[in-house]
């Protein structure tokens, strides 16, 4: 039987067949089945998913089985040509003339009207490859061992062949379908790319936004001469033989090296990309370099939308006031706090003057006269600033980069390419390209959307963990040198700002729209992903930052 349809492969080319499991998830969920089908087929993964995989791969270890009076065929290819449709059977059994198809199913029965409509179409397939023989379907639950038979009649044939065409209809829409929070969200695997609580926050119904722990746990490698080599299943830094660090790869989710004198073997490197881990290179001066990523999800549609609104210009201009509006809303708060506890008099004048700019945002008609605003702003608000900087070696007169001409102005540059880091880890994680931005002006090699989204970040995370570093005595002086006029900070001065850098951001905030708690990692990446539901048409408008 296995040779009768790998001699009928050929009779297939250039027709479109469907994959089985695309009608079931059309079944289950229209939106799931969109993903499925145009994410190349390849399911997120969630512990139902991987529970079932690890199932399916010890039946799996061997493509036959001879029992006494059956022969056992395991993950037998199926095509059905009615339908258009090809998939797996986990299971037939040849017993004579007669062919059960058995799916195997991880958890506990009976099944559902979905279990029965795969059941039917791999029913379907073998019944037309086989048309002399008896077919029949059962369906076996692994975890209370339940056995459910099917016989295939006329009602199910016609649901087959209705779910398929209504599956294909469905497919060739230019949208995907309508983004709606079900119960049945909660267990699905697309949960993390589909994204239906924040679809549905703000439509009047009760919804909790669940928690995702992503990029949270980072190692730093600063060391020169440091070089990081694989181990088993753990991750050695060493320098000159000498042992520094050993992490187990379950406990990382970033590595991040900086300067020239770091290294990373080959090995270590193929490893953590095929574990999901990204690497990213930073110079000693805090420049972003390069990030090295394994194959990820990636949403064709999703960059397709990202590239159509970024030529709107009408979209830009909405997009971007909302941005500059959260970021000035936030300096705001920022120098609020810090007159409360330093009761600075001069930081009454750039309160005034930046909340007379935020009543401007909204009039904006074009980026530029935007841009020209926002540079208002930053002067007020870096005044307000420099008069709460206490200690004597971060004198701080207004902002320089590039180069960096004070010590204060190198923390800042060096929080600031951190947060770009931490932002375009997350634009990748939702699957969007950081080059097309609505505010920043796209140019060779700049990370525009990481730019823009970064800003309502600025003031409460970059800003507030410079002065914090500053203000408490933490870095001083000596954890800074000047070549040629150009400051940057040093290596033992780099330490205490990672780990002041990983405190804040994994300090918890209530997002203010979304009502729940998470770290302000994880508020990155909620930023990201509602700015891509607004893309994909799930939210009408995008809503910055704006802490309380």
């Amino acid at each position: 039987m296995r040779e009768l349809l790998e001699d009928l492969s050929g009779a297939f080319e250039g027709f479109e067949l469907l994959n089985i499991s695309a009608v079931a998830e059309w079944a289950y969920c229209p939106r799931s089945a969109w993903y499925e089908i145009h994410n190349g087929r390849r399911k997120a993964r969630n512990v139902h998913i991987e529970a079932g995989l690890v199932e399916d791969e010890k039946r799996l270890e061997r493509d036959q089985r001879v029992q006494e009076g059956r022969i056992i065929h395991y993950g037998l290819p199926l095509r059905c040509d009615e339908l258009g449709l090809q998939g797996q059977g986990d299971a037939v059994w040849e017993e004579g003339e007669t062919l059960t198809v058995v799916e195997y199913r991880h958890g506990d029965g009976p099944g559902n009207e979905t279990d029965e409509l795969t059941l039917t179409m791999l029913m379907m397939a073998l019944k037309e490859s086989e048309p002399g023989k008896d077919v029949r379907g059962r369906l076996f639950f692994t975890g209370n061992r339940c056995e459910q038979d099917l016989e295939l009649t006329d009602e199910l044939i016609e649901r087959a062949r209705s779910a398929s065409k209504r599956t294909r209809t469905m497919l060739s829409a230019v949208e995907a379908p309508k983004n709606e929070l079900k119960p049945l969200c909660r267990g699905c695997s697309w949960y993390e790319i589909c994204c239906p609580d924040l679809a549905s926050v703000g439509s009047g119904e009760d919804v909790r936004v669940l928690p995702r722990a992503r990029f949270d746990r980072v190692l730093y490698v600063d060391h020169p001469g440091a070089k990081v080599r694989l181990k088993g299943l753990t991750l050695e830094v060493s320098k000159d033989k000498e042992k520094l660090a050993t992490l187990g790869l379950e406990t990382i989710d970033q590595l991040v090296l900086v300067g020239k004198g770091t290294h990373i073997t080959t090995p270590a490197l193929r490893t953590l990309a095929a574990e999901g881990i990204e690497t990213v290179l930073l110079s000693a001066w805090g420049r972003f370099q390069a990030r090295l990523v394994g194959s990820q999800y990636r949403n064709p549609k999703l960059q397709r939308a990202q590239h159509r609104r970024s030529l709107d210009p009408v979209f830009r201009l909405v997009m971007a006031r909302e941005i500059v509006g959260a970021k000035l809303h936030n300096q705001r708060i920022q120098l609020q706090r810090l007159k409360r506890r330093s009761g600075e008099k001069g930081l009454v004048d750039a309160l005034k003057s930046i909340q007379g700019l935020q009543g401007r945002v909204v009039k904006c008609e074009g980026l530029d006269s935007l841009r020209g605003l926002e540079g208002l702003a930053a002067r007020e608000y870096f005044r307000g600033i420099a008069g709460v900087v206490e200690e004597k070696d971060f004198v701080f007169e207004r902002r320089s980069r590039r180069p960096a001409r004070d010590p204060f102005n190198a923390l800042l540059s060096f929080c600031y390419s951190l947060l770009t880091k931490d932002v375009e880890a997350a634009i990748h994680l939702v699957g969007l390209n950081p080059c097309f931005g609505v505010y920043h002006s796209e140019v060779y090699g700049r990370p525009a959307l990481a730019l823009d989204l970064m800003e309502e970040f600025r003031p409460i995370v970059a800003d507030a963990v410079a002065l914090r570093l500053v203000n408490q005595k933490i870095l001083q002086g000596k954890h800074f040198r000047t070549d040629l006029g150009t400051v940057q900070i040093t290596e033992p001065g780099r330490k205490k700002l990672y780990r002041a850098w990983e405190k804040r951001m994994n300090e918890t905030l209530i997002h203010p729209w979304l009502g729940t708690s998470f770290s302000f990692r994880r508020t990155l990446e909620l930023q990201v992903r509602l700015f891509a539901k607004v893309l994909e048409g799930d939210l009408e408008v995008y809503r910055g930052l704006r802490l309380r």
